[in-house]
């Protein structure tokens, strides 16, 4: 009898022992999940974007391949597809269209970059404030006569009253946010060496069907006064919605409201102006399961224990 009590104890430890040892293994085992940021800054192939090249009459060649704003090059959303990413431009009707299976229209939307990290300035010249960042690119450009698009700056930007610099710069802060580098938009007018987006609005849709892994959307920035809907559709065929409205110009807002489940498109849609400043996306990966091999080898060493114990009793 105290032969069996004795054992039966030492199994309920050996038991014990045992799921806490294997729950250590589980968690040892469990890979990290890993990011991938799709910003706007750099290709795949590290080249990096420029935006007034991408909108010029030349377009920007990357491995050999030319995409611009321009009709005769291939979109700015194609630059990733070779990661089995692509962007396309639509209407504001995409998500009903989608929803109520009729197909979407393109809309004449045309992606373009904006680089949001510039200096603020009036038909060419310097705006009479400094940028926290130096920023020495202008936002309207080289051209003098175009006015430029100086809310969709971002970093801080100090401006001065009639030029007085004596004043307390926090109390002319004209905006102050994170830089975003370059920004996806829609062109305004396409092709003519002006970043510059319209104020139509459209819808930016992202599809990751293609892309290798189980991701998930982690987080999105958002540039401008802009409103409008974010919906993300899933793998599974459900979808999930998250408003857009930012109140001013020059605002960085982060939306993140997306379930954590595998990601199929991205429909992002602008009532009016703004840019993406960029996605980050969370890879999905299930906790690692012991192989049979290591199965076997704990079964093995509590039989071993059990074996052990009973002799020396």
């Amino acid at each position: 009898m105290k032969l069996v009590v004795s054992t039966s104890n030492y199994l309920l430890r050996l038991t014990i022992t045992g799921v806490l040892g294997s729950a250590a293994l589980l968690s040892a085992s469990a890979p990290q999940a890993s990011a991938y940021y799709l910003d706007f800054e750099t290709a795949p192939d590290g080249t990096k974007l420029d935006s007034f090249a991408l909108d010029g009459s030349s377009g920007q060649t990357i491995n050999e391949t030319t995409y611009g704003t321009h009709s005769s090059f291939l979109s700015i959303g194609e630059i990733w597809s070779g990661l089995g990413i692509s962007i396309m431009g639509y209407d504001n009707n995409y998500v009903t269209d989608v929803l109520n299976n009729h197909t979407p229209k393109t809309g004449g939307r045309t992606l373009g970059l904006f680089q949001s990290e510039c200096r603020p300035g009036k038909n060419g010249i310097y705006a009479g404030g400094v940028s926290a960042e130096r920023y020495g690119t202008p936002c309207v450009g080289d051209d003098k006569n175009w006015q430029g698009d100086n809310d969709l700056a971002t970093g801080t930007y100090y401006k001065y009253i009639n030029g007085n610099k004596t004043l307390d710069a926090a109390d002319n802060i004209v905006y102050s946010s994170i830089p975003q580098g370059n920004l996806l938009i829609f062109e305004e007018k396409a092709g003519n060496y002006r970043p510059d987006d319209t104020v139509e609005g459209g819808t930016f849709v992202f599809d990751f069907s293609q892309f290798d892994g189980d991701w998930a959307i982690d987080e999105m920035s958002v540039v401008d006064d802009a409103q409008g809907w974010i919906t993300y559709f899933y793998e599974d065929g459900t979808n999930s919605q998250e408003e857009i409205d930012i109140a001013g110009e020059n605002e960085v807002q982060f939306f993140s409201q997306a379930q954590h489940q595998k990601i199929s498109k991205l429909a992002v849609q602008f009532d009016n102006s703004g840019g993406i400043g960029g996605i980050r996306l969370k890879e999905i990966k299930p906790a690692s399961i012991p192989e049979p091999a290591t199965l076997a080898g704990l079964v093995a060493i509590g039989t071993g224990m059990i074996i052990t114990r009973r002799r020396n009793s």
